[in-house]
């Protein structure tokens, strides 16, 4: 039980730094929806931007 919580914790703070770091470099604007969605500790998954109603890998935005 600690264990997901850490893990939500975790998650939370990642997707907040992320998604301060898109706004400071402008990727974000006011008018558009931007939700960043962690989706877990695979290697497999990645972390999913959604802009409007397209969800991109931040992989594709990021270089």
């Amino acid at each position: 039980m600690v264990r997901i919580i850490s893990r939500t914790v975790r998650a939370a703070l990642f997707s907040t730094l992320i998604a301060a770091l898109a706004f400071s470099l402008g990727w974000m604007e006011e008018n558009v929806l931007f939700t960043i969605i962690y989706l877990g500790n695979d290697p497999g998954l990645d972390l999913m931007v959604k802009m409007g109603e397209r969800l991109t890998p931040l992989s594709h935005i990021v270089p």
